[in-house]
């Protein structure tokens, strides 16, 4: 009922449309090709809406859905390219392990068989050795530092005489650094005095049961001397290499 009122309203507008009249209500004079293009609207609408007809709009799509269905038929998946998929059995190689050596204090260092380091203890000063000693040369710390004095001893266990020699020149032993960090975040490299117990430059005769002690200096500032808590002593030579926490 409503489709037949609707084609009826359609008919009569486009009825009107090519007719002139008078009056106050006249309706505006339209082109051939105005109300060729009226026309052609209302038998759109006449056609769609018409119970024999369809959107040909809507009829293309249908088609095209129902071709692609017939193509594929239902259940298939699309193949992957080859060579994508994972392969259960492809071997995998495992990178080579690298093993780090470990070498000792003594090992870093060259130092005879049977000697060993030990810890002492630490001093922090202005001035080391301190005035009163005999030493013909001492250390200064610059203004608002100190000096950290880190000691150690070195003990014969090999039953005889030995001789380190930590002074003379030796192609294993030019790389020989020696570093302290202090608190975990301060790091400085010890350093280079002409002190005779400098362990860096250390050359001296230790009797069989015997010991010698040395020392390692760096500068800290006032407030690391201030808050020391933690001590780790770095040793390098080459390749070798080793780090032990002293306090």
């Amino acid at each position: 009922m409503r489709k037949k009122k609707l084609l009826g309203i359609l008919t009569a507008a486009a009825l009107c449309l090519g007719m002139t009249g008078c009056g106050e209500n006249q309706m505006p004079e339209l082109t051939d090709a105005q109300v060729r293009e009226i026309g052609q609207y209302v038998a759109f609408v006449l056609m769609k809406y018409s119970s024999n007809g369809g959107s040909r709009l809507v009829e293309l799509t249908e088609r095209t859905q129902e071709s692609s269905s017939a193509e594929e038929p239902a259940g298939t998946e699309p193949e992957e390219p080859a060579g994508m998929g994972p392969v259960d059995d492809t071997p995998v190689i495992d990178a080579p392990s690298q093993t780090v050596p470990e070498y000792t204090l003594e090992e870093v260092m060259g130092l005879p068989e049977g000697i060993k380091v030990g810890y002492a203890g630490e001093e922090i000063c202005g001035v080391y050795p301190n005035e009163d000693a005999e030493d013909f040369f001492a250390i200064t710390a610059t203004d608002g530092k100190q000096l950290l004095v880190l000691k150690f001893f070195l003990a014969n266990n090999s039953g005889q005489d030995q001789t380190v020699d930590l002074l003379s020149w030796d192609a294993a032993k030019e790389d020989l650094i020696y570093q302290i960090t202090v608190n975990g975040e301060y790091r400085r490299r010890a350093l280079n005095t002409m002190l005779l117990d400098d362990l860096a430059t250390l050359k001296c005769d230790i009797p069989a049961d015997g010991a010698y002690n040395a020392v390692l200096v760096i500068e800290v500032d006032q407030g690391v001397a201030d808050a020391l808590e933690t001590i780790e002593l770095s040793v390098k030579c080459g390749d070798k290499a080793c780090s032990v926490q002293v306090r």
